[in-house]
């Protein structure tokens, strides 16, 4: 036995040597999943055990291996299972009785002995329920027609059907994954049918909600929600269900593609003014829903709902760590073209990413969700990578290392692979050989004198230039000809440590046993892709980069630091046990300020802006300072002349 049970010394209790909490400690974090009310009406897991479990409690005599025997020899044995136990007196023969067999077979799905047993029970002089005759007919309504579907809605009509048996018809619905605009007309009959004055129980709301607005009737939906009572004390359960049939309406209109900004705004109003049901988690779970069906559109239109109402001083309301999470996602997934094309469009939901980045930021900067950690950064440095903004990366790898974030080998795999990717597609797609490339100014070679080896020699011998105490930013990265590639060696000439080739591929470990690396490798990389775009600048070519990404994502620190901080009112608020050692670690740490990246404007600011983002500068190189068009003309021309 592969899992063998086991007495601990301290007691006596047994427990699973093999359990998934022995072999994985440390369990992934995952990201909230939407909130799902139709979990309180969906089947248990194991389906076909459970009914076989009814019929056995219903008839004791019937046999186990029963229904993998074939139809004819199934159908005798439950009517003699039926007939041992009418006989014996234990159970009368009621119509109940017949009604829970039929039930039971309908719930595996044994259609064919269903309707034996229902047509028995005619035989016999009972009564069918409404609810049996309803179950009978669904199994069919993937194909029924408009008179079957109003036979139905006329069986719900029925005043003697029972709220009780639409939670199980409910039941019944999802397990056969009928689909909603088949089942809507059927449960607005028997919303209907109870008259204007019925308030429906809470698990009724999301599905009212949800099948008016599929049939069109978009007023008769707002009613539902305007008329539904909001008690004073709500349990868990009643919030999801209300949660969920806010979230159910904003999803039924974008797929009814009845969605525009008006109705959205609507809901959202109502939310709020039954009682701030617009929190930040349902925008979340919309965002994470419409991702995960590929509508990357959708997704970003209700985050710009969400942008709007953060902005908005009145509605109080702050992102969370998963909104940046899903956001980046979603951009880092779209290529450039998709979003220059939701840029365009009418709509304008879509934000560009050095903007995105400077709301958020400064939108964490008034609360206490901790952005600045390895995984955020990651995500972060992946979309701006994607999008090919190498000084918008740069910044992001600065801000987040000066405020505590570790670099990682999943740091380093972000962006040497997207690097490396870019420069194989340059090398290996058709190209006019006379034209140099990006790839070819990356590594500094001519495409049509060299041919480029790609292997894991390439990048370990980047990665040893990169480490060097002495980098020269605008030498070339590919060996010259007759020179070997270089492998790394922490050990002898190392000034910075960094991982190989093999180890960014590993998954990420826990943050006891991972490694962390030095950032500077990744800035000068960076710092050659910037000027990879434009050589012929040169160095000044990346400070005027980084000042203009600088003055795009971070310039507000600048004027935050300026601002009189106003006196806040003190609020007593009750905290948890996490959040206690929380602010205890925070004030034990040793906070460092954030680092101002600004370009120089001076040698000696060239000198210690270089020393940061390049390292220490070869000796035989001079470091121009940032300067204007005359200014550059006229040493040139002075050069010249002692030339």
């Amino acid at each position: 036995m592969l899992a063998r049970l086991q007495l601990s010394r301290n007691n006596s209790k047994p427990y699973l040597k093999s359990s998934p909490r022995f072999l994985n400690p440390q369990k992934p974090v995952n990201l909230p999943k939407p909130v799902n009310v139709e979990k309180l009406i969906a089947p248990p897991p194991d389906e076909t055990q459970h009914g076989q479990t009814i019929l056995q409690t219903l008839l004791p005599s019937l046999h186990r291996s029963w229904i993998r025997r074939p139809l004819p020899s199934r159908d005798t044995i439950i009517h003699m299972a039926i007939d041992a136990r009418v006989k014996k007196g234990k159970e009368p023969a009621t119509a109940f009785f017949f009604e829970q067999i039929i039930s039971s077979l309908l719930y595996i799905q044994q259609y064919e002995l269903a309707e034996s047993v229902y047509k028995r029970m005619v035989k016999k002089g009972f009564t069918p329920s409404t609810r049996i005759i309803l179950q009978l007919l669904t199994p069919g309504l993937k194909d029924a027609d408009e008179a079957t579907i109003r036979h139905l809605i006329h069986l719900v009509q029925d005043p003697t059907y029972r709220e009780k048996d639409m939670v199980a018809y409910l039941k019944y619905t999802h397990k056969l994954k009928i689909s909603d605009e088949v089942i809507a007309p059927i449960i607005e009959g028997f919303r209907l049918s109870r008259g204007p004055e019925f308030r429906p129980p809470v698990i009724f709301l999301k599905v009212f909600v949800t099948s008016a607005a599929r049939l069109g009737n978009i007023e008769d939906a707002f009613q539902i929600l305007e008329n539904y009572p909001q008690p004073t004390n709500l349990k868990a359960a009643p919030q999801r269900g209300i949660f969920s049939a806010y979230m159910g309406l904003l999803a039924t209109l974008r797929e009814t593609r009845k969605w525009n900004d008006q109705l959205c705004n609507r809901v959202l109003q109502l939310m709020s003014k039954r009682g701030r049901w617009a929190k930040v988690q349902l925008f979340d779970e919309l965002i994470a829903g419409e991702m995960s069906i590929g509508n990357g559109e959708v997704a970003l239109f209700i985050f710009s709902m969400l942008k709007e109402m953060i902005e908005d001083a009145e509605a109080k309301i702050a992102p969370t760590i998963h909104t940046f999470d899903y956001i980046m996602d979603l951009y880092r997934a779209m290529d450039p073209n998709t979003l220059k094309a939701f840029q365009q469009a009418e709509s304008g939901a879509h934000t560009p990413l050095r903007p995105l980045l400077r709301f958020f930021l400064r939108a964490f900067s008034n609360t206490r969700e901790r952005i600045y950690l390895s995984s955020h950064m990651n995500l972060a440095i992946r979309a701006f990578m994607a999008h090919r903004d190498y000084a918008g990366a740069l910044m992001v790898l600065d801000t987040f290392v000066s405020h505590g974030a570790k670099v990682d080998n999943k740091t380093y795999n972000a962006i040497i692979k997207l690097l490396m990717l870019r420069t194989s597609q340059d090398m290996h797609t058709r190209r006019i050989v006379s034209v140099p490339r990006w790839g070819d100014k990356f590594l500094g070679i001519v495409f049509k004198d060299t041919r480029v080896e790609f292997s894991v020699k390439l990048v370990n011998h980047i990665l040893y230039l990169v480490t060097r105490k002495r980098f020269d930013v605008e030498k070339p990265l590919y060996a010259q000809w007759g020179v070997s590639f270089r492998e790394i060696n922490v050990h002898y000439q190392s000034q910075y440590y960094v991982p190989t080739f093999e180890q960014m591929k590993e998954p990420l470990l826990p943050p006891k046993e991972r490694e962390y690396y030095d950032p500077v490798p990744l800035r000068r990389l960076l710092c050659r892709a910037i000027m990879a775009e434009d050589p012929e600048g040169g160095i000044e070519r990346v400070y005027e980069a980084i000042q203009k990404a600088y003055d795009e994502m971070l310039s507000w620190q600048d004027a935050a630091t300026t601002e009189i901080a106003q006196p806040q009112p003190t609020t007593i608020k009750r905290r948890s046990r996490e959040e206690r050692e929380r602010e205890k670690e925070k004030e034990n740490a040793v906070e460092q300020p954030p680092v101002e990246r600004i370009a120089p404007s001076s040698g000696d600011d060239a000198e210690e802006f270089f020393k940061l983002y390049i390292g220490t500068p070869p000796a035989t190189v001079e470091i121009p300072a940032a300067s204007s068009t005359t200014e550059k003309t006229k040493s040139m021309d002075s050069d010249s002349e002692k030339s």
